[in-house]
């Protein structure tokens, strides 16, 4: 009985060190380091830090960017987490590509006094993980013929569709392609790093074609469909996607920039094609357009996720909800499932018991006379500097201050600086999640549409965020946006009117 109680014991003690291994696995998982040396460094330089830029759509703020300092010697360690394969750029004084996987180590060194591009490029060398891949990555920015620079100048100059579609035959479908071809050819490279390089190939052109399509060309009549505008060759281009896979996720290119300007794209040509107002096409567009691409399905979740994804970072769940059945069926068994289920469920929560912090004040003017708000605004801020926060639910510039650039600022002047924040055009049910998912301290009005309509014109509001910084006399002395919390010259003003 004692050797069996004895047993037992060491049973349990083997179970409980297992499963703590497990877990640091586990909390290991998918991790990325990255150490290098910067040669010929030296601190005059004043570039004290060296920054690389990772992309993780499985997280609702997908652009991650991650600092590192350097130290006297040059040397420096990046550690961050992907779910997938892919290729992250880092800057110094010029810009590189790595290609990474998960749970690998790279080393890196490079030449520090190098500005120029290729010669930058050039002077990588690698070690560890990844080395093949990494070089052959290397020698393909080196070689490549194309001018980022030159395209984009020839681009902006382009007066039509027929023009655009002329240089992107020249440039992308003809110089690059044949670059890319004989690339592949010559150098054999691994399966993800040939996807990544298909997808420059394949996908560039098709997202430059709709970045023409979506920012610079107006149409000279709206009495004709928006696509028919395009030469046909033109349109034709736009919708032959490559099929697309989870092994596509190697180039952010997929599930950034085409899902973003296709959707964009689809808007117009369906509001066009319908004559339906904004806010009722996305019931045509998900419930009807998008199955045209049901014979490319990783295209298909792409543009799903997209949207779902948008919603979801804004709070809003009712797109998940009216399309649960085709959401749950496409994305079951995938790399998105996960973060779709804990994203929905930590929503629901927070919209269902959203806990503001203590020094947060939910205030109503006291007139329904939104001519008589910026001077109580001012009565009440008892003689300090006002800073003035115009921001909506659905903004996404306005919510990226609130992460970090926001507490910071705040912080610094809390003491001397009254901080009010004026909500806008806006769900009245997702104001209050969004100011306790920041943790926005302050005061606080939810602002109506027709108290909108004055406070426009009184504050000078031509967009959101919109910033507005007030003196102690009560003066608006700076508005516009580039005085968000993020900006250097908005702590420069603060200082200058507290010392005043």
């Amino acid at each position: 009985m004692k050797k069996k109680l004895i047993a037992i014991i060491l049973l349990s003690i083997i179970v409980i060190i297992s499963c703590k291994k497990e877990k640091e696995a586990s909390e290991k998982s998918n991790l990325v380091t990255i150490t290098g040396k910067i040669l010929n460094f030296s601190k005059s330089d004043s570039i004290p830090n060296l920054t690389l830029y990772s992309y993780n759509f499985l997280k609702e703020d997908p652009y991650q960017e991650n600092t590192t300092a350097i130290d006297d010697e040059g040397n420096f360690k990046i550690e961050f987490k992907t779910a997938y394969n892919q290729v992250v750029f880092f800057y110094y004084k010029s810009a590189a590509s790595i290609y990474v996987e998960p749970n690998t180590e790279i080393e890196v060194t490079f030449d520090g006094k190098l500005k120029e591009k290729k010669a930058f490029v050039s002077s990588l060398n690698f070690n560890r993980d990844l080395v093949k891949e990494n070089n052959l990555l290397k020698k393909y920015f080196k070689n490549n013929p194309l001018n980022s620079s030159d395209f984009y100048k020839a681009f902006s100059s382009k007066k039509n569709p027929e023009a655009i579609y002329k240089l992107i035959d020249s440039v992308y479908y003809k110089q690059q392609k044949n670059y890319i071809n004989t690339f592949l050819a010559e150098n054999k490279p691994s399966k993800s790093l040939k996807k990544w390089l298909e997808i420059e190939r394949d996908i560039k052109p098709i997202t430059t074609l709709l970045e023409y399509a979506i920012f610079y060309y107006r149409p000279t009549s709206t009495e004709k469909p928006f696509q028919d505008n395009f030469p046909n060759s033109y349109t034709n281009k736009i919708n032959d996607i490559p099929l697309l896979d989870e092994d596509s996720f190697v180039n952010r290119e997929t599930h950034t920039i085409l899902p973003n300007y296709y959707g964009a794209y689809l808007s117009k040509t369906v509001k066009s094609k319908y004559d339906l107002p904004f806010k009722k096409l996305d019931s045509i567009i998900y419930s009807k357009e998008i199955f045209k691409y049901k014979n490319n399905p990783g295209f298909f979740k792409i543009l799903l996720f997209d949207k779902l994804n948008t919603t979801l970072a804004n709070n809003d769940l009712s797109f998940y909800q009216k399309h649960k059945t085709r959401i749950d069926s496409t994305f079951k068994k995938t790399l998105y499932q996960n973060y779709i289920d804990k994203t929905y469920i930590a929503k629901k929560e927070l919209l269902e018991n959203p806990k503001l912090p203590k020094d947060t004040e939910l205030l109503s003017f006291s007139s329904t006379d939104a001519s008589t708000f910026l001077n109580e605004i001012i009565k009440n801020a008892n003689g300090k500097v006002v800073y003035i926060d115009n921001w909506a639910t659905w903004c996404g510039p306005c919510k990226q201050q609130f992460k970090t650039a926001t507490p910071q600022l705040k912080k610094e002047f809390s003491k001397e600086v009254d901080f009010v924040y004026l909500c806008h055009l806006s769900d009245k049910k997702l104001y209050k999640p969004t100011i306790a998912q920041y943790n926005l301290s302050g005061k606080h009005y939810f602002i109506t549409k027709e108290q909108n309509k004055e406070l426009v014109k009184i504050l000078n509001i031509t967009g959101y965020p919109t910033y507005n910084i007030i003196d102690k006399k009560g003066k608006v002395v700076k508005t516009g946006f580039e005085f968000r919390p993020s900006e250097p010259i908005t702590r420069k003003i603060l200082t200058k009117l507290i010392k005043k």
